[in-house]
């Protein structure tokens, strides 16, 4: 029996491709076993140095563990540094550009034993067609709808590993979504590499995919990975106001809120911009959940800018904060800059922004309270005897199971249930 397990690091873009490689293993005879695979894949991240770390010790792990299994480490790791996976001795080291040639090169292994190697660091790509029918969460599944960046923030090594920006063909988005919606999902999440930037090579554009995929039947939920401030205008604010089946959620990446940090970091907006599409768009919303990005202890940023980046943070409304502290990648704008912040520094920002995260977050559930929303009911805990589920809000729920017998559901997992929060 051919078995195999997957291992995936990394954004959801890389969980998405893991999805596709998965359904092609399983159409191939392969049947998953971690415990005793003959086959083992590693899709590797490398948004930070920790995360490339992590990829590492993984493959490192697997090659150890497993000594008579095939190891592949692929993704975008490997495209940056394939020779510190040839280093650790994986069997296979691919680019995240031939994921659909990953099962010809195993058997190409299988053959002569012989190891691969096939890394391409060009940015000029086509756009590579995966689609997928299934997703491992029983009741949201990621859509990828672009690849590549053209954006190039001087602290993102990305574009040079994905590769310029190419959207996905919009008929092939509106069936892969039209599938999945056939096959029970509840929420479609729509996500890429520069998602929002959707269209901008093909003569289309995020709000004409928006239009045609909240037409869709069967659409319950709607979600967007990320979306840029740039693409907040009257039409996208239109379509989110009118069409309740869009989370009521959203994700921006600020960044910095210093006008200074922006400028180094290459961002392409400025506060005063950033702050009227945000006004904007609560104008419209004004219960709309909003995360950020915000990176900390970026070369240069100096206290004051630290301090204007939580008020601009305040200002903004934002209701909850990822918060990550610099990461130096060779190869960026960013790493030749001077004055780099200590790690300890660094640190205790990033612990300031953590707390300013938790009080937003608190205060936006306690305005939130009693309110009707709508909890897509996602798992259950036997320990606890609950369910739990998240709202369009992006607010979480854990109910009793004997509160939800009235719905007169045996098994309300993949139901969205109205309840007061």
């Amino acid at each position: 029996m051919k078995t195999y397990y997957l291992h995936t690091l990394g954004c959801k873009v890389n969980s998405y491709e893991s999805q596709y490689l998965k359904e092609q293993l399983e159409k191939e005879g392969y049947v998953f076993d971690k415990n005793n695979p003959s086959l083992i894949l590693i899709n590797t991240c490398a948004v930070t140095s920790l995360a490339e770390h992590k990829s590492r010790q993984k493959v490192s792990s697997f090659k150890k563990k497993f000594k008579d299994s095939i190891v592949v480490a692929f993704g975008c790791s490997t495209t940056l540094h394939p020779d510190d996976y040839n280093y650790i001795d994986a069997d296979i080291i691919l680019d995240n550009y031939h994921q659909n040639d990953i099962l010809f090169y195993v058997h190409q292994f299988e053959m002569n034993h012989n190891k691969i190697i096939v890394v391409n660091k060009s940015r000029e790509r086509e756009y590579l067609p995966l689609n997928i029918s299934s997703f491992s969460e029983h009741v949201r599944a990621y859509v990828k709808i672009a690849d590549g960046c053209n954006n190039f923030c001087s602290y993102c090594i990305i574009p040079y590993i994905r590769g310029k920006f190419r959207s996905r063909d919009k008929e092939d988005i509106i069936s892969e979504v039209k599938r999945l919606l056939n096959n029970g999902y509840k929420e479609i999440i729509l996500t890429g590499i520069d998602s929002a930037s959707f269209g901008k090579d093909i003569n289309s554009s995020l709000n004409d995919l928006l239009k045609e995929i909240v037409s869709l039947e069967g659409l319950e939920r709607l979600s967007l990975s990320s979306l840029e401030a740039s693409e907040i205008d009257q039409e996208f604010i239109k379509i989110f106001k009118e069409n309740k089946s869009i989370a009521r959620h959203l994700h921006i990446p600020l960044q910095s809120g210093s006008e200074h940090v922006l400028k180094l970091m290459n961002r392409k907006y400025d506060k005063e911009e950033f702050l009227s599409k945000i006004k904007t768009l609560k104008d419209a919303e004004p219960d709309v959940f909003l995360a950020c990005d915000v990176i900390t202890g970026f070369p240069g940023e100096t206290e004051e800018d630290f301090l204007e980046t939580i008020d601009f943070i305040i200002q903004c409304g934002f209701n909850f904060l990822h918060v990550f502290p610099y990461s130096d990648r060779d190869g960026t704008y960013a790493s030749k800059l001077p004055d780099h912040i200590s790690t300890v520094e660094k640190n205790l920002r990033k612990a300031k922004l953590l707390s300013l995260s938790d009080r937003l977050y608190k205060e936006y559930q306690e305005k939130m309270k009693n309110k009707t929303m709508h909890f897509l009911i996602e798992s259950y805990s036997k320990k606890n005897d609950s369910y739990h589920g998240l709202s369009e809000y992006y607010l979480p729920i854990d109910i009793k199971k004997t509160e939800l017998e009235k719905y007169g559901l045996d098994n309300p997992i993949n139901q969205i249930i109205t309840l007061k929060y």
